[in-house]
Parts: C-alpha cells; structure tokens; sequence
C-alpha cells in the first residue's frame, strides 16, 4: 500500500498568478517539513495501538492476534505491507485505514525496499 502526501499553499495576497497551469515554485522548506515523516508515523501508530494492535520491539511492525488468525503490519516510511492468515479481517483493515488515511491497494506485493517478492504454492521467494 503506498501513501502519498502532497502539501499546497495558497498565494500571497498581492502576488500576481497567470491563469491556471501556472505554478509558484517553493524555493525554502515549509516550517517542520522534515518532521512530516515522524508526524505521519505518530499518528498512524496511535491510529493502530487504538485497533488493538501492538507494536513489536522493532518499530515498524505491528501484530494483532485472535485465537484463529493473526494480521501483521510492516511500515516503512509511508509504505506497508500486511498479511494475514484471514482474507476477511485484512479487507477490514484496509477498509479502516482507507476511510481514516486514504491509502491506495497496490495489490499482492512485488518489490518492497529494493527487494522482489515472487510468490508461488511452495511459499514465498525474496530475491
């Protein structure tokens, strides 16, 4: 799942724009932009302690379990990877972080930092 984040700022007041298809370039960085990162991860980490998942010793990784099925959620800056032994309770997941985050599906995973993952019926293959 990939998250994008986009920030936008009107113009001033007495700054003069063409018509549209013209843009102001940005020549300092907005105020804590170099926060953003550590803002989205706090709050997708509240967001997820308050669904009842734990987060692991390692920081980016979150487990729920339940006496049937346990879902993992990998993190990694602002892609994820989740699994789960239980297709229903990961389309719930996906379904709640859409609705709170807007994320997007990218489907079964591919690449993930530089790494391939090739699925097939005898498991999992990282290259």
């Amino acid at each position: 799942m990939l998250f994008f984040m986009g920030i936008y700022k009107k113009s001033l007041p007495y700054l003069t724009i063409p018509p549209p298809k013209f843009v102001c370039k940005l020549h300092h960085f907005i105020y804590n932009l170099k926060q953003t990162s550590r803002n989205w991860n706090h709050k997708l980490t509240v967001e997820l302690l308050l669904l009842g998942y734990s987060q692991s010793t390692d920081h980016f990784m979150f487990v729920k379990s339940f006496e049937s099925f346990t879902i993992v959620l990998l993190v990694c800056v602002d892609d994820m990877i989740l699994t789960s032994n239980n297709v229903s309770a990961m389309q719930h997941v996906k379904t709640h972080l859409h609705n709170k985050f807007r994320i997007k599906d990218l489907g079964l995973l591919r690449y993930f930092l530089g790494l391939e993952a090739l699925q097939s019926c005898d498991g999992l293959i990282l290259n």
